[in-house]
């Protein structure tokens, strides 16, 4: 991927693909100051070197990504991307690491806190509408959906479990260290508070970059895990009957379980307020002011200290484009 300009990220890659030039407009690549010609040049760059790449080899390969069962693979965009790969393989098979929703839910509501999520609501995964497409494309025969569960891999572990499923030995891998852990629950809620408060980062090349470098920051807060109130999750849950019956075809594990209690529970708003407030200490360390934060919008401030090329939406720009970068846009046009 490194070759084509494009981040090693096997979902987007195959994403330019599905999408039709009139279907782009990506906000990940317009975050890094691409427009619409951009991508389509960043699209046909990316075809060329991947075909060119499939042609040559003959071994398997391994496509892997979550987006590809993200909500923009469409049943239509599946069937696109699958005839554009059609000629350099002679048959597809299909795996997905299914996590049960109690612990999805805490991830996904973290990764859309980075993501710029500035209302308190629990996000839904509708599993069969993401997974039933690549059954009616590919077959049942070709789909394998494994539940994400520890005590249901081989080996404990998802790729000594996958390499198992490409009949491999898995007891031979190095084991690697974990990648992609969660945030602290203080760095969730403060972050959080930033998206509430309508601050963003300028649209540029670098600015995937320098958000990282400012999520690390809020990292340093340190402290227990981020996790959601047990009733709070269970009526989560309890709401995903039908997809978890429909998975009950195809996995024979208990995806209705919830986690181990967490040391941090969060159940409402006021909770996500309390738990960024809990971390003036911290961020008073961080930013390097005189006193602590005594209420949020002090909080928002000394987090601005760590934010160099970011900006204060008004509410009324938020309110009509959201956190994106038209209501960045329309800042900068009013300035």
């Amino acid at each position: 991927m490194a070759d084509t300009g494009l981040a090693p990220n096997h979902s987007l890659a195959m994403l330019l693909q599905a999408l039709t030039p009139e279907e782009g407009k990506l906000e990940q690549l317009a975050k890094q100051g691409l427009d619409a010609a951009g991508e389509a040049a960043l699209r046909d760059r990316t075809r060329r070197h991947l075909e060119a790449f499939l042609s040559r080899t003959t071994q398997d390969i391994i496509i892997s990504g979550e987006g590809l069962t993200s909500g923009r693979m469409t049943a239509p965009r599946i069937a696109r991307l699958l005839d554009w790969l059609a000629p350099f393989f002679d048959r597809f098979r299909a795996v997905a690491y299914v996590r049960p929703p109690a612990d999805l839910v805490v991830s996904m509501f973290q990764q859309r806190v980075r993501n710029r999520l500035d209302r308190f609501t629990l996000p839904v995964v509708a599993y069969r509408d993401k997974l039933e497409p690549w059954v009616q494309l590919l077959g049942a025969d070709q789909v394998v959906l494994r539940p994400y569960l520890r005590d249901h891999l081989v080996g404990g572990d998802v790729v000594r479990d996958f390499a198992h499923l490409l009949g491999l030995d898995g007891a031979r891998l190095r084991a690697l260290p974990p990648q992609n852990t969660g945030l602290p629950a203080g760095a969730v809620a403060l972050l959080y508070l930033w998206n509430r408060q309508g601050r963003v980062f300028l649209p540029g090349p670098d600015a995937p970059r320098r958000k990282r470098k400012f999520i690390a920051r809020l990292a340093q807060v340190g402290g227990p895990s981020f996790g959601f109130a047990r009733p709070l999750l269970a009526r989560h849950v309890a709401g995903r009957r039908a997809d978890l019956d429909w998975l009950g075809q195809w996995i024979e594990a208990p995806m209705d379980q919830l986690p181990p209690e967490a040391a941090c529970q969060v159940a409402t708003q006021e909770d996500m307020d309390a738990l960024a407030l809990a971390q003036a200490p911290a961020l008073q360390a961080l930013a390097q002011t005189p006193a602590p934060a005594r209420a949020l919008e002090g909080l928002g401030r000394q987090m601005q200290r760590l934010a160099p090329h970011t900006v204060r939406l008004p509410p009324e720009l938020v309110q009509a484009h959201g956190l994106g970068n038209e209501a960045v846009a329309a800042y900068l046009a009013q300035r």
